[in-house]
C-alpha cells in the first residue's frame, strides 16, 4: 500500500513514538487529510459570472425584467458560493493536521493535534457507512468509524481522512482477525460474550431479557444497514437493530453465522 509523505517531521516523529510505547509493530500505512470538493463552488463562481452578464445585457438593452431576474439569481448564488468558500476554509482549517497510521498491530489517529493509539486486539468498533444518493461517487459515501482507545475512550474517524474506502475495511479486517479466534475460545469455554445490545453463549443468544437457543435460529439477516435474528415459530425477528450501534459487528456476525451452522435447526 502506497505510504502518503507527510511533510510534518515533528508529527511523524510523535506518532513514531506512540506506536512504539504501544508495540504495534510494523508501519503499514499512512492517511493525511482528504481534499474537500470544490466542485459546487466553481460551478456556483460560473453562474454568478453568466448571470451576471445576463443581468448587465439586461438593463443596458432595456430589458428590466431579465436585468432583475439575473440581478436575483446572481445575489443567491453568490450567497451560496460565499457560504460554501468559508465552509471549505473552516474545513482546511480543521483537518489539516488529520492523520491515520495503520500499523500490525493498531493505529495512531492525531486528535486536536495528538497521537491517539487503539489497539486491534482491545478497541470496540461501531463503524457508520451510509450512501447519500442512490450510485454514489466516492465523495458521496459517509463514513464514520469510532474506536475505542487504549484507555477506552471513544474516537471517531471520518471522510475528512482521505480514502475511507481503504482505511474503513483494512481496520475492521484487522479488529476481527485479532479479537475473533479469543471470541470463539471464549464461547467454546461456556463464556459469554456481549455486544452492547446483543449477547451470546454456545447455547443461546439474546437482547436483553429476552433470548433464544441457537437450535431455534432461522437466520441471520443482513439487509439495508440492519441486522435481524430470526427465531422459529416467531412473526417477527427476536430482535432488529441498525449494523452501527453493535461493537465489532463483522466478530458478531461470524459468531453468530458459525453458532447457527454448528447448533441451529438442520437445512430445511
Amino acid at each position: 500500500m502506497t505510504v502518503v509523505p507527510e511533510p510534518d517531521l515533528e508529527l511523524r516523529n510523535s506518532v513514531a513514538r506512540a506506536a512504539a510505547q504501544a508495540d504495534l509493530g510494523r508501519h503499514l500505512a499512512t492517511y493525511t487529510a482528504a481534499e474537500p470538493s470544490t466542485r459546487r463552488p466553481v460551478i456556483e463562481a460560473v453562474g454568478v459570472v453568466l448571470f451576471t452578464v445576463v443581468t448587465v445585457t439586461g438593463f443596458v438593452t432595456g430589458a428590466e425584467i431579465i436585468g432583475i431576474l439575473g440581478l436575483t439569481i446572481v445575489g443567491m448564488l453568490g450567497g451560496r458560493l460565499l457560504f460554501d468558500l468559508l465552509r471549505l476554509g473552516y474545513a482546511n482549517s480543521r483537518n489539516r493536521k488529520a492523520r491515520l497510521d495503520l500499523y500490525e498491530h493498531g493505529l495512531i489517529v492525531i486528535v486536536r493535534g495528538a497521537p491517539r493509539t487503539i489497539r486491534y486486539d482491545t478497541t470496540a468498533l461501531k463503524r457508520n457507512v451510509v450512501q447519500l444518493v442512490r450510485n454514489p461517487a466516492p465523495e458521496q459515501v459517509s463514513h464514520s468509524y469510532t474506536l475505542t482507545d487504549s484507555v477506552g475512550d471513544p474516537i471517531v474517524v471520518r471522510h475528512a481522512i482521505a480514502h475511507p474506502e481503504k482505511w474503513g475495511p483494512a481496520i475492521d479486517k484487522a479488529v476481527t482477525a485479532a479479537q475473533l479466534p479469543r471470541s470463539i475460545a471464549v464461547l467454546d469455554a461456556g463464556g459469554r460474550l456481549d455486544f452492547e445490545h446483543f449477547w451470546m453463549t454456545s447455547t443461546r443468544i439474546g437482547a436483553g431479557k429476552r433470548s433464544a437457543a441457537w437450535l431455534q435460529v432461522t437466520d441471520v439477516e443482513v439487509s439495508k444497514g440492519w441486522v435481524s435474528i430470526h427465531v422459529s415459530g416467531q412473526s417477527t425477528p427476536l430482535e432488529s437493530l441498525p449494523v452501527s450501534l453493535i461493537p465489532n459487528f463483522t466478530v458478531f456476525l461470524k459468531l453468530a453465522e458459525r453458532m447457527r451452522a454448528e447448533y441451529g435447526p438442520p437445512p430445511s
